[in-house]
């Protein structure tokens, strides 16, 4: 049997960055939230991403929502699997709306691109943010670096895109309806949301939520650590693959806020 993907609805968020009714900075409603299934042709499971965490959520005013049927337990163990057997865990990147859910699989390797981490000593002070280095650094023994191309089994691979962060990597897989792209946030950049709210906004949510959504100095030590203990200052690669390349050879293309898949109904692609 072919290799088969089902998406996992995981909830939605709503990010806000309004301080009050005055500004006109724009709110992003009703987010959806995927990770992937990969049911191998020799019946092995493989997860991409983990989806996020219902109570880091940031900016000023922003939720999320999320069923208890669409919780990451339920809905494997609705499919006969337990987290714990899960072995095999592949991140696009480690935003933190794709590492929530990284607890529950205590006994898996996670896949990053090395260059992951090498970006983040060099991130805009404010994107900081987008990170929750909580959800991730209790695993870093359980990482497995990727430089570049990598094939997991024959019909699997992970390649780098970059792009959306520096380190960010797409799943190519080959099934019975043909190659689909495990894209992540691959299309998405945020130079304009940086661009759009001032610097006193940005001081506004550290002031109020500095503890909860910036670093502190212990997370960026240990971050440092990692990469010096890895050499993985010295392992960059140049190499890339963009989603052009994809769409030209006709592969089906998922995101993980992929608006097209139905919200709750995890069905096969």
């Amino acid at each position: 049997m072919p290799h088969r993907i089902t998406p996992i609805f995981n909830g939605i968020t709503n990010i806000r960055f309004k301080h009050s009714e005055n500004e006109t900075l724009p709110d992003f409603e009703n987010i959806p939230h995927f990770l992937y299934l990969i049911t191998t042709e020799d019946n092995r499971h493989i997860i991409v991403d983990t989806g996020f965490d219902i109570y880091y959520v940031p900016g000023m005013n922003s939720d999320g929502n999320r069923d208890k049927d669409f919780a990451i337990p339920v809905i494997l163990q609705s499919k006969a699997i337990a987290p714990e057997e899960i072995d095999t865990v592949i991140m696009t990147h480690l935003h933190w709306d794709h590492t929530g859910g990284m607890k529950h699989f205590s006994n898996a390797q996670f896949f990053v691109q090395g260059d992951e981490f090498n970006h983040m000593l060099q991130l805009n002070p404010n994107e900081e943010t987008y990170y929750c280095p909580a959800h991730w650094l209790p695993f870093l023994d359980k990482v497995s670096i990727v430089n570049g191309e990598h094939t997991l089994q024959k019909g699997i691979d992970i390649l780098r895109t970059g792009g959306h962060t520096r380190g960010h990597q797409v799943i190519k897989v080959k099934t019975e309806r043909g190659v689909v792209i495990l894209a992540g946030d691959e299309p998405f950049n945020y130079d304009a949301l940086w661009q759009m709210i001032p610097e006193s906004g940005w001081n506004k949510l550290k002031e109020k939520y500095k503890d909860k959504f910036y670093w502190s100095r212990e997370e960026v030590e240990h971050i440092q650590e990692y990469i010096q203990k890895n050499n993985l200052q010295t392992q960059s690669v140049s190499d890339i693959y963009t989603l052009d390349v994809f769409k030209k050879s006709g592969y089906r293309i998922f995101y993980t806020h992929d608006k097209r898949l139905k919200l709750g109904v995890n069905s096969d692609i």
